[in-house]
């Protein structure tokens, strides 16, 4: 009888030390695709496709893919179809879960379901609610069961996202502290998890914010910042990974969770990247050939020709952009105004020398942004200059307007050549995006509306139908002067 104990008791211990072994998960993630689907020199999530199935074959049963937000804005063929090409290739991927990014937003909340519903996953977001109490857009976490090991997984995005989306897009949503989204997410989490993975779209600065303010996050897996973190980063014994952005890399991250303790270790991580000698996924391939098809003669038709590159890069003394001017004069020029303004973060690239297609406009401008007039007094013009450059977010490049700049205020401002005067009216044009306050711009969400134009990429086509050329113009539009240097106007 006795011997029918201990053995009885020796099975037990041999399989409660089973259960409890430490058990390898192989974490893939990609963020901040930016509609970059299609194979290119430096990429692309065709060419990522293929390693994510390599890994998948050499590693059964163990591998979780995350993707870390702003999955489709960014390209002209992803611009064309919202987003469909990249959730298509997404859902043929069988990506575990995805957070939204805040440019997951700006296609407005119809088009924006119906992308994260074709990718076929869990798309978080655990600091999106409703305004009115309802159950909030989308789920806040999901539980991803892999090798034994249960890890829960909640989405954030990033804090500032009602600042970078246009109002009407956010109608009857708003978004809560990081920190508090996640305090009321924990409580509801189940008992049996081992880990708890952030999907973030936050930036890495915000990710150590975080996990110092709430220890009880294993691993964060991020976004929003397209910083392509070579070795993992440590914040509070917290490891944290990114994967760049524009389907450059794949980040690869090999952890073992002890079940018993739900404690996990980080065993191996890399980032792969990706070039023109990386094989394209054939099933994905196809998929994205079936959308560029289609679009492939349109894109590459020329629109003019660029004299030089034309940088969206400030001077050392200056807030404008040589870019930002170009656009801002023919925003001037095409709403007949008096002066035009335009934020550097609504371009991500310069305009490159040599031929301008219809596809470098579309990534030049890949938001659905119009362009808007509206009417300020000099007093309020004023203002909105101070915030678009030393007192705000900005900063702002704008045309027919000059202005000389200091830490503590702004001297010299002339309207086509003339002082400002407080009270005239005076004419803007710049984009719905920043009339509506987005990049901190207040004032300007105060303004009256004159008229409403095409978007920012079908003004400067339209623009472009009179003109051959375009050359960059000088920056120092918004000089900005040396602390304790004294302006030499009058």
């Amino acid at each position: 009888m006795l011997h029918r104990l201990l053995s009885l008791l020796f099975v037990l211990l041999c399989l409660s030390s089973a259960l409890a072994e430490k058990r390898k998960l192989i974490i893939l993630h990609t963020n901040d695709i930016h509609g970059h689907v299609e194979a290119y020199d430096k990429g692309g999530l065709t060419r990522v496709a293929a390693r994510i199935k390599e890994i998948r074959k050499e590693n059964p049963g163990v591998v979780v893919l995350l993707d870390g937000g702003d999955t489709s804005l960014g390209t002209p063929l992803s611009g064309h179809y919202f987003g469909k090409p990249v959730a298509d290739v997404m859902a043929h991927l069988g990506y575990d879960a995805v957070a939204i990014g805040n440019h997951e937003f700006n296609w407005g909340q119809e088009r924006m379901r119906a992308l994260t519903d074709a990718m076929k996953t869990e798309v978080l977001c655990a600091n999106l609610v409703n305004t009115d109490g309802s159950p909030p857009p989308y789920p806040a976490f999901t539980i991803v069961e892999r090798n034994g090991v249960k890890l829960a997984v909640v989405g954030m995005v990033a804090a500032d996202t009602a600042r970078r989306v246009q109002v009407e897009d956010l109608e009857g949503w708003e978004f809560l502290p990081i920190e508090t989204a996640l305090r009321n997410v924990l409580p509801t989490l189940p008992e049996d998890i081992d880990s708890l993975v952030m999907l973030n779209h936050i930036g890495v600065k915000a990710d150590r914010e975080l996990v110092n303010a709430v220890p009880e996050i294993d691993l964060i897996v991020g976004g929003h910042s397209h910083t392509p973190l070579q070795e993992v980063v440590y914040e509070n014994e917290t490891p944290i990974v990114q994967a760049g952005c524009y389907g450059q890399f794949l980040g690869v991250l090999e952890i073992e969770v002890d079940t018993d303790t739900d404690s996990l270790e980080v065993k191996d991580y890399h980032l792969e990247a990706f070039d023109d000698s990386k094989p394209v996924d054939p099933e994905a391939g196809k998929i994205v050939e079936a959308y560029a098809a289609e679009l492939r003669p349109i894109l590459a038709r020329e629109v003019a020709h660029v004299t030089d590159v034309v940088s969206n890069k400030p001077a050392p003394d200056s807030y404008d952009t040589p870019l930002g001017n170009l656009i801002s004069d023919v925003f001037r020029h095409q709403g007949k105004t008096d002066i035009a303004l335009y934020n550097r973060g609504g371009v991500r690239f310069d305009m490159a020398k040599g031929s301008l297609t219809v596809e470098d406009v579309h990534k030049l401008f890949p938001f659905n942004d119009p362009v808007m007039v509206l009417e300020a007094t000099g007093e309020q013009l004023r203002r909105i200059l101070e915030q678009g450059t030393f007192d705000g977010e900005g900063p702002l490049s704008g045309s027919g307007v000059t202005a000389v700049i200091n830490e503590d205020g702004m001297s010299e401002v002339k309207v086509n050549g003339k002082p400002l005067q407080p009270k005239h009216l005076y004419t803007i044009a710049t984009t719905k995006f920043l009339a509506g306050g987005g990049d901190g711009m207040a004032t300007l969400a105060q303004l009256k509306v004159v008229r409403t134009l095409p978007f920012t990429r079908d003004v400067l086509f339209q623009y472009l139908e009179g003109v051959e050329t375009l050359q960059a113009p000088k920056p120092g539009r918004f000089k900005k002067l040396s602390p304790g240097k004294p302006s030499t106007g009058h």
